[in-house]
């Protein structure tokens, strides 16, 4: 095998040693660092779902206390008008407001007034026993815990609702009962979410008799953790959020859809990367076959040729039979037998030529 293959051959597993511990680096270091931020962001994701919903409680409860504040309501629980309900109850209030309940009780938690809006925009249906139970048995007020808000389930899925202690005007008392109003998280206030966080957002109420068997399944991972990250494919990264109900119980799970762009683009630079390298090395390796050919190959094989040249012309008959392995073992016989032959013509030099 000659010295300029043997060349290439070392020059081969290099690139190939050096593209490996380059691609491990590259791993390690820089792709590592892609999907740690792709996580990051996912999670910031989660932290914008979460600024939302406290958010809509905060300005819902804003409504909540301005209507519990308010003399005509500390007379309503007493008298329970019907001026008042005409007044302030119509379907027009719930669609301005954006209500999906509204319901009103004494400090027993006897019920007064208790609706939601029916199957047309001018119509309004009473809330049933089984949901009146559920409200007034968590979210009843009283002087010591005039406000409570929370998360509950109901038949047709899960509800926002904030509750506040009624008092007069001037939020003096005795309170004489909690006023608590809910908002449906269905498609309207998830297009609201999606429009404010650009995030596609779905909403799995966990009493769903038609629960996914995906959500069913990060249930197990939610319960350690509110939130969970799953990569299904190359494309995609999912978002799970987890919230309880007033309860402390698990009640209703956010899913977010994100498109791995950080991904994609770790991607074309890995591609990019590998290009770089391997041209790179493609230009050392040119360079470095073309220094050794001028300064060792080129001048090793003139040398050769004048060694074959020599013995040829001296008709030297010792050349070692022996097929040369590359050119420096060339060389070595050519030398070998040359010393040979000097040795057998001179015998009075065997000494000098042997040293």
């Amino acid at each position: 095998m000659s010295i300029k293959i043997k060349t290439i051959l070392i020059v081969f597993i290099s690139f190939v040693v050096f593209y490996i511990a380059t691609d491990l680096v590259a791993n390690k270091v820089i792709f590592s660092g892609f999907t740690k931020l792709e996580q990051d962001y996912a999670l910031n994701d989660m932290g914008r779902i979460l600024y939302f919903i406290n958010d809509t409680f905060s300005r819902f409860n804003e409504t909540a206390e301005d209507w519990a504040a308010w003399d005509d309501t500390y007379e309503f629980i007493d008298n329970n008008s019907q001026a008042y309900k005409s007044s302030n109850l119509s379907p027009q209030t719930f669609q301005s407001l954006h209500l999906d309940l509204i319901l009103f009780c004494d400090n027993q938690g006897k019920v007064i007034y208790a609706m939601q809006p029916g199957e047309t925009e001018d119509q309004l249906t009473p809330l049933t026993p089984e949901k009146e139970k559920i409200i007034t048995d968590n979210y009843l007020c009283n002087q010591t815990e005039p406000q409570k808000q929370g998360v509950s389930l109901f038949p047709e899925g899960a509800f926002l609702l904030v509750a506040n202690q009624i008092v007069k005007s001037d939020r003096s008392g005795p309170g004489r009962g909690t006023l608590i109003m809910g908002r449906f998280i269905g498609p309207d206030l998830i297009k609201r979410l999606t429009s404010i966080t650009n995030l596609s957002t779905t909403a799995h109420p966990l009493n769903n008799p038609a629960l996914s068997p995906e959500i069913a399944n990060i249930l197990t991972e939610l319960n350690k953790s509110p939130i969970a990250l799953k990569t299904i494919n190359k494309d995609k990264l999912f978002g799970y959020l987890l919230l309880n109900d007033i309860a402390k119980k698990p009640a209703l799970v956010f899913k977010v859809e994100s498109p791995r762009i950080l991904s994609f683009q770790s991607e074309i630079f890995s591609s990019l990367l590998s290009l770089v390298r391997a041209g790179a090395f493609f230009l050392c390796a040119l360079v470095i076959l073309i220094l050794l050919q001028k300064t060792i190959l080129s001048p090793l094989d003139k040398i050769n040729k004048l060694m074959a040249k020599i013995i040829d012309i001296c008709q030297l008959t010792a050349v070692n039979k022996s097929a040369p392995c590359d050119e420096i073992d060339q060389l070595k016989h050519s030398a070998e037998a040359l010393l040979e032959e000097l040795n057998h013509r001179h015998p009075e030099n065997k000494a000098l030529f042997k040293s």
